[in-house]
């Protein structure tokens, strides 16, 4: 009895998982096209700031990638972690 209460509790929650998963795939399917976009606009940047020899321009667009490729991890370890979950409470509701 207590088995299937956790698995009536687990329905709503693996829900709510599926749709976030679908979120987060598309919002890393929009990141990614915007990113590849913008990433290379910023080394083309990167490029130009080297050769007129403007080193705080070079600065501020190395930090820009940085920041770009952080928030892009992080992204990818929500979304992960997010699949991962899911998971994990698709085995509890089929066991």
């Amino acid at each position: 009895m207590l088995r299937f209460i956790m698995k009536l509790l687990a329905m709503p929650v693996y829900l709510v998982l599926c749709v976030l998963c679908l979120l987060a795939d598309l919002q890393m399917r929009l990141y990614s096209f915007g990113i590849g976009i913008i990433g290379l606009l910023l080394l083309l940047f990167v490029v130009l700031s080297m050769i007129w020899r403007q080193w705080y321009n070079v600065g501020a667009f190395v930090v820009m990638l940085v920041l770009l490729a952080v928030f892009t991890f992080g992204i990818g370890l929500f979304a992960a972690t997010i699949e991962i979950w899911r998971d994990r409470l698709k085995e509890v509701i089929e066991a």
